[in-house]
């Protein structure tokens, strides 16, 4: 008698524990959802107090042509103000220097469409299209597609939605394919961007040009083993007339060389980017593990 209920006793003590444990973490999942909503609402507060502050031509439903001709701008693009994203001010000065011809933009992952680097053109009229493999939901709805983006299916998308051939703006973030994948839309030849803002793997020397090998079903893992090197982007990008003009953290921007002034057609990479033993210690790519090294790169 005394050892059964010693086992209920113990049955007993084990389901209160799993249940402790449970309700604990649906306390932490609840906890760090409103503490995403807070940042959420700080964030859109901030943008739209921007919006107000520092208003910009670009920032309008109508096509903007800047009246003055071509000038050297490249350089002005260290400081510039954030709205949703640390990289939408940036865009918007570029395009202040370049102009726009169709005022629609593209973005895959957009994760949840409020921190985004398009967001801000979409509050202002701009036809956007945001992607993304696993769309995050908050207190502000934005229209995310989702879908898993691969270098086969890319322009399949881009047909489906009826992206305009001409877009202004092209953001690309999927924590792997990014080289592959717009590697087959400048190989598709339809989908000409004026500006791109692609990231890069900043782990590496600027000498070093490569990129992981391509796999569909590629899921990030929070190593260095991720992406393609600036200079894996540069080289692909100048092939199809594209000029690197800027690098802020781990995020590369490249224009059209025919919008551009022959001062930012031929920046040196060793100039804008920085040293990576020193880089990114600012935000999580610092907290990303070496990978393993049996990982596969190409050399490109």
């Amino acid at each position: 008698m005394n050892l059964e209920a010693e086992v209920k006793s113990k049955a007993k003590a084990k389901s209160k524990a799993k249940a402790k444990a449970k309700a604990s973490l649906k306390k932490a999942i609840r906890d760090k959802q409103k503490r995403r909503h807070r940042v959420i609402q700080g964030v859109v507060r901030k943008a739209k107090k921007n919006q107000i502050k520092y208003p910009s031509p670009v920032l309008s439903k109508s096509i903007y042509s800047p009246a003055k001709s071509i000038q050297p701008f490249a350089q002005t693009l260290s400081n510039t103000v954030h709205y949703y994203s640390a990289d939408d001010g940036r865009l918007v000065k570029i395009l202040e220097n370049i102009g726009t011809q169709t005022n629609y933009a593209v973005e895959f992952g957009a994760l949840d469409g409020i921190l985004s680097n398009i967001k801000v053109f979409l509050d202002y009229g701009w036809r956007c299209l945001m992607l993304d493999r696993k769309p995050r939901a908050t207190q502000f709805y934005v229209d995310v597609k989702r879908c898993h983006i691969t270098s086969e299916n890319i322009n399949q998308i881009f047909d489906k939605y009826n992206v305009d051939p001409n877009l202004d703006v092209l953001s690309i973030d999927v924590d792997g394919n990014d080289y592959w994948i717009w590697k087959s839309i400048l190989e598709h030849g339809i989908y000409k961007a004026r500006v791109v803002i692609i990231e890069s793997n900043p782990h590496f020397d600027y000498k070093i040009s490569k990129t992981i090998k391509y796999d569909p079903g590629f899921r990030r893992e929070f190593t260095t083993w991720f992406g393609a090197t600036p200079a894996a982007l540069q080289k692909l990008a100048s092939h199809h007339g594209y000029s690197l003009i800027h690098i802020c953290e781990k995020n590369c921007y490249f224009v059209l060389s025919d919008l551009l002034h022959e001062d930012d057609k031929h920046i040196s990479l060793k100039t804008i980017y920085k040293n990576p033993k020193l880089y990114g210690l600012s935000y999580n790519m610092a907290k990303r593990k070496p990978h393993a090294q049996n990982k596969i790169w190409v050399k490109v």
